[in-house]
């Protein structure tokens, strides 16, 4: 798997907050968000209930649709 792992299934306040601003940065709406975080290391091993809790936090933040 390319890329750094050593974080994967593992996120921090400051991760979501990063994604929010990268996000909300490049315009994406809460369906492209979701579709950018499947591909993204730091989220792929949590669960869906984590990853979900994520993703909505995440669109909050960037005041995404």
């Amino acid at each position: 798997m390319p890329g750094d792992v050593t974080r994967n299934g593992t996120y921090t306040d400051a991760d979501i907050e990063q994604a929010a601003a990268d996000y909300a940065e490049d315009g994406l709406n809460a369906l492209e968000i979701l579709t950018a975080m499947t591909h993204t290391v730091p989220w792929m091993a949590l669960d869906t209930n984590d990853f979900n809790d994520a993703h909505n936090r995440i669109v909050e933040l960037a005041d995404a649709d």
